[in-house]
């Protein structure tokens, strides 16, 4: 198995973990985007607090709602994509 592979992999393992209300899994998710989503939330946020209180908020609706299948099609998809020889 190449190394992409198993990316695309682990991160159907957190989606289904984290659809499974699995800590471990919602944490790893959290450590992986947090950092992207802050660097969002602070252009939009006057200051870091409001702006924490956003990333948070957000995880908190992304782990109520992730729904394993559709999320699985598009992680699927994306590393199809992401990973072709012919992109």
């Amino acid at each position: 198995m190449n190394r992409f592979n198993y990316i695309c992999i682990m991160e159907l393992e957190l989606i289904r973990g984290c659809s499974q209300q699995d800590r471990v899994s919602q944490r790893t998710l959290f450590e992986m985007y947090s950092g992207k989503f802050m660097s969002i939330c602070r252009r939009y946020m006057v200051d870091n607090m409001m702006a924490e209180d956003v990333l948070i908020e957000s995880f908190v609706k992304i782990y109520d709602n992730i729904d394993t299948r559709s999320e699985e099609r598009r992680v699927g998809k994306e590393c199809r994509s992401r990973w072709s020889p012919y992109h």
